[in-house]
C-alpha cells in the first residue's frame, strides 16, 4: 500500500490486489497518481496511472511507484518486517494501532517496568 498524508491528514492512498477484479478503475488510478504526482513535482501522472493499474506481484508495483516517483528502491524484506528499516538512515517506522490496543501497550510496558523494580515515569 502507498498512501499520502499532508499536514497529519489522507491525501490519497493506493493499495494493490491479488484479484484482478478488485482493479480500480482508470478514473481512481488516474486520481491517485495525479495526487502522488504533484506530491513529488511530476507534470505526467501518466506513467504512474499505469503503475497503479498493473496486476501482478504488490511488491513489484510499489517499487515501480517509487521508481515512478523518483524515490529511493525500497530495502529488501520491506512490508515484511520492520527490521530493514532500522538501518536507514533518518527513517521511521510507523505502526497503525487502534487506541484501545495503544492503550492496553502502554500500561502494559508500565507494569513490566514496575516488576523490575523501575517505577514508571511521572505524567
Amino acid at each position: 500500500m502507498i498512501s499520502l498524508y499532508r499536514d497529519g491528514r489522507l491525501v490519497t492512498a493506493h493499495a494493490w490486489w491479488a484479484d484482478p477484479a478488485e482493479m480500480p478503475t482508470q478514473e481512481e488510478a488516474q486520481n491517485r497518481a495525479t495526487a502522488l504526482a504533484a506530491a513529488y513535482g511530476m507534470t505526467d501522472h501518466r506513467p504512474l496511472t499505469a503503475v497503479l493499474r498493473g496486476t501482478g506481484d504488490p511488491r513489484q508495483h510499489l517499487d515501480e511507484a517509487f521508481a515512478t516517483l523518483g524515490l529511493p528502491s525500497l530495502p529488501a524484506g520491506f512490508g515484511y518486517r520492520p527490521e530493514p528499516l532500522a538501518e536507514v538512515r533518518g527513517a521511521q517506522l510507523v505502526e497503525r494501532r487502534s487506541f484501545f490496543r495503544a492503550i492496553k501497550e502502554s500500561l502494559s510496558s508500565e507494569r513490566d517496568r514496575a516488576s523490575d523494580g523501575e517505577l514508571p515515569p511521572l505524567t
